[in-house]
């Protein structure tokens, strides 16, 4: 092998593996801050040339984003540092643009004093350790984007689902969606973060259809909400009221 692995290299090929895209910008931010530019692009390069990572161009709103994903090479390096056997690998991305997306939302979530796992849709699909786990398998069947887990102040867990919704799907399909996650006996929420007011709405609207007189555990934040810098995270309730994470 052309280089020597270091650890560093092992967090990035996790991170990469976990969201299935991501950005050249997001591994510089998370993993080289305190380095130059340089030092990044130039160790992300030789990746690419080892064949561990590769690239994946996309495009956002007319602009050409240098995105990369995990190579089968790459991910036998690093199979065996989770603490679950991924024994069902998923490489090829649907939508480059949700997963990237979703791993900053998920460094989001990372930065919560009450942090504990973030476990995105592709960890969740590629063990078969959460099929069989009486905490994940629903989740995993509804495809959920990711599981948030937190420890609240007294020590004890929260687990939510998240979905992340890029586009404004008909309300039947948010109807049957939310009305499937309402089957879930194993999570103290389901958190939407929604790329603009407009979907958070028609979240909103299809929730309120479908609980009517019951009490709801649906939360809603736009993107741009979410992201802003902030020791907290507020959601809020479609019926009022809210969740503030921190």
């Amino acid at each position: 092998m052309g280089i020597a692995i270091q650890s560093r290299d092992r967090k990035v090929l996790k991170f990469v593996f976990s969201y299935r895209v991501v950005t050249f910008e997001q591994i510089s931010r998370k993993f080289f801050a305190k380095s130059h530019f340089t030092i990044a692009s130039r160790r992300v390069r030789k990746m690419v040339e080892e064949r561990l990572l590769k690239q994946i161009p996309s495009h956002k709103d007319g602009r050409l984003i240098k995105c990369l994903g995990i190579t089968e090479k790459g991910l036998k390096l690093v199979c065996e540092d989770w603490e679950f056997e991924i024994d069902n690998p998923y490489f090829k991305s649907e939508s480059p643009i949700h997963d990237f997306h979703l791993a900053e939302l998920g460094t989001r979530f990372e930065s919560l004093t009450l942090f504990e796992h973030f476990y995105p849709e592709n960890l969740l699909q590629s063990s078969t350790a959460f099929q069989g786990d009486p905490m994940f398998r629903d989740l995993v069947r509804l495809n959920s984007d990711a599981v948030l887990l937190l420890k609240d102040q007294n020590g004890d867990q929260l687990v939510y689902a998240v979905e992340y919704e890029a586009s404004k799907k008909s309300p039947s399909r948010y109807v049957d969606k939310l009305g499937s996650y309402y089957q879930v006996g194993s999570i103290d929420g389901l958190l939407y973060i929604c790329s603009s007011q407009m979907i958070a709405d028609a979240v909103a609207r299809a929730d309120k259809q479908i609980c009517k007189q019951d009490e709801s555990f649906v939360y809603l934040t736009t993107e741009e909400d979410a992201l802003k810098p902030s020791k907290k995270l507020i959601f809020r309730g479609t019926k009022g009221g809210g969740i503030r994470l921190y």
